[in-house]
């Protein structure tokens, strides 16, 4: 994917900002028997770091799986609601925001219905920039998502994103930050039990904090899958080998990792198999050759994986290493080496949506952690939050706490979403 540097948010007075009373989503009791234990127990330790990735196969049980579903489904209809309702062409103030405005070709109501709404990775938009083409389907550009998780796409009428009066805006969208939009999803990445145990399998005796959690649906009938792809550890300064590389194995299953758990309500299982297609595909023990992302592979589609798998054997026990495609059942979650290569296949043309989630989880990053450790002064401190939440979403938390409207944080979330 091409990536732009956001520029830094417009410190604009006049904006309509969200003041601490701005209501954030209200609590919900938490859905106690959520998982099933005996595929928590299941956990190989030992073959998920030989293999670099590991399948809980219908992990949900039936309440858990209705509600995974039912909430994505919350999320992607109030999304749609906000593509089509907002009037992001004629009411936003773009220009007080110190905004540039999308582009109006890719504001009808046709482009936002068919490029844009049912499904997720359908909003961004990258404008071309030098010899860079434009890339994206939709019309937020990173300097407007960097605006929306710092002050928030707050305002009043016209100038505001629009709601449908069931739920209060939270200045931003459910695909992008789909935690301020849904307390279950909330309570399940930061403080459930059973979730903070799946979790804390994939990092025994580590603390890990949140990288990012995704919607990940994917719209009624859209059939192309993912070409072969990794992704760095933080901001890449600590992989072990050069870019457009091969890499070298190493069979030491590496401390500093991030690790993602892809959640599958409704499950994904392959065409040939009797489903709709867009099964994940993944070279178990690949990531033992900590390839980073934008190496010679990514974006690869089959031919080349396999040519550059070619002569190459696991590093733990010397068979050749070899694409595997997952069937995956209902109410289950898939967890994997982020920087390990995958691959999502086509669906078939009448596929219906797919529901999905993305929760991603990291070691904290060696040089966040001396910088913060370093901190002498009240003013070098660091926020006592990290980066991945929108921070005018955390300001009002912090708020609606204070007022007795939300319960505390727990012990859990704190080092979950604190900084590193």
């Amino acid at each position: 994917m091409h990536q732009h540097l956001a520029s830094p948010t417009p410190a604009a007075t006049e904006l309509p900002r969200p003041k601490a009373h701005q209501p954030v989503m209200p609590w919900e009791p938490r859905l106690e028997g959520l998982l099933r234990p005996d595929v928590l127990a299941a956990f190989d330790r030992k073959q998920f770091e030989s293999d670099g990735y590991w399948l809980w196969a219908g992990a949900l049980t039936d309440e858990g799986r209705a509600r995974m579903t039912a909430e994505l489904q919350r999320l992607q209809a109030m999304q749609d609601f906000m593509v089509r309702n907002t009037r992001w062409a004629d009411g936003i103030n773009w220009a007080a925001r110190g905004l540039s405005p999308p582009p109006p070709e890719r504001l009808t109501a046709e482009w936002r219905e068919t490029r844009v709404c049912g499904g997720s990775e359908q909003l961004s938009y990258y404008p071309a920039q030098g010899d860079t083409p434009e890339v994206g389907k939709g019309f937020l550009n990173m300097p407007t998502r960097t605006f929306m998780a710092d002050v928030g796409l707050f305002g009043t009428g016209a100038d505001s994103l629009a709601t449908d009066g069931t739920w209060p805006s939270q200045g931003h969208v459910p695909e992008f930050a789909p935690l301020c939009h849904s307390p279950f999803l909330l309570d399940l990445a930061t403080s459930h039990p059973q979730m903070m145990a799946l979790f804390g399998k994939l990092f025994p005796g580590e603390r890990f904090c949140i990288d990012h959690a995704n919607v990940l649906n994917r719209k009624q009938g859209e059939g192309p899958g993912r070409h072969w792809h990794g992704h760095r550890y933080g901001d890449g300064r600590y992989e072990e080998y050069e870019e457009d590389s091969d890499g070298s194995p190493n069979p030491e299953f590496l401390r500093r990792q991030c690790i993602r758990t892809l959640c599958y309500p409704e499950g994904a299982v392959s065409a040939e198999e009797g489903g709709y297609g867009g099964e994940l595909g993944l070279v178990p023990g690949m990531h033992l050759f900590r390839v980073p992302f934008e190496a010679s592979f990514s974006q690869a589609d089959d031919a080349a994986m396999e040519q550059w798998l070619q002569g190459k054997t696991h590093p733990r026990h010397g068979t050749p290493l070899r694409i595997k495609r997952l069937t995956v059942p209902p109410g289950s979650f898939i967890s994997f080496c982020h920087h390990m290569p995958h691959w999502v296949g086509p669906r078939v043309v009448d596929a219906p949506t797919r529901w999905a989630f993305l929760f991603a989880y990291r070691t904290p990053l060696p040089h966040a952690v001396a910088e913060r450790e370093a901190a002498t002064t009240a003013e070098d401190e660091t926020s006592r939050w990290g980066p991945v939440m929108p921070a005018q979403w955390l300001r009002r938390m912090d708020a609606a706490i204070a007022r007795g409207e939300h319960p505390p944080w727990s012990e859990t979330a704190r080092s979950i979403l604190g900084p590193d």
